[in-house]
């Protein structure tokens, strides 16, 4: 039984150690390899740069809402 303490809590002195945590084994991370995209030319269209831009990491909604130009000159290499 634990025992009550001046402050009216319990003491932890003959409360059991909580059992430890059993070991779990983390599988490899696999990850998805991702073709490479090659750079758009400079004369391809904007949605060849979107697509471009969504590949290197960018968000489709950004990509979208940029101009051609901006990409281009984002992607400079």
């Amino acid at each position: 039984m634990p025992k009550i303490t001046v402050h009216g809590g319990v003491s932890d002195r003959n409360r059991p150690e909580p059992a430890a945590a059993p070991e779990t084994v983390n599988a490899p991370e696999t990850a998805v390899e991702q073709p490479e995209v090659s750079r758009p030319a400079l004369n391809d269209t904007k949605d060849a740069w979107v697509d471009y831009a969504v590949a290197r990491g960018w968000s489709r909604d950004d990509a979208e809402a940029s101009t051609k130009a901006q990409l281009v000159a984002q992607f400079k290499e």
